[in-house]
């Protein structure tokens, strides 16, 4: 599965690439959210993971951008503030299968790439 990694944190990326990868899926990392909507439809990533800034309007813009897509990449928010989950869990527009506070095991995050591969929500694309 093509998977695009947005953080800001060359630790964060370089570790959940690393671990996602040797699960078999195909990771393409990026820093910053204005780029990130062009290489997800270029790449045609099935899923983003990404961190969320509440005081940074071009994630909520690239999340908007996202849903609009007539096959919307699947969206997994990691966030260092919990505060934001209630914040996040408001933007009305934006389906968002799940919502992780940072620090997160790995493993998490792949039991819900698994779950929803069952609930054949992403297909693998070859």
């Amino acid at each position: 599965m093509k998977i695009l990694l947005l953080d800001q944190y060359s630790q964060v990326q370089e570790a959940l690439k690393e671990f996602l990868e040797l699960q078999g899926h195909e990771v393409i990392c990026i820093d910053n959210p204005v780029s990130a909507y062009s290489i997800c439809t270029t790449l045609d990533a099935q899923l983003l993971i990404s961190e969320y800034f509440s005081d940074d309007k071009n994630y909520v813009k690239l999340f908007e951008l996202i849903n609009e897509k007539k096959n919307p990449t699947k969206i997994i928010i990691l966030t260092s503030i919990p505060y934001t989950f209630r914040e996040i869990s408001k933007l009305e527009k934006i389906q968002i299968e799940d919502i992780m506070i940072k620090p997160i095991d790995p493993k998490i995050i792949l039991e819900v790439i698994q779950e929803l591969e069952t609930r054949n929500v992403l297909k693998i694309k070859n």
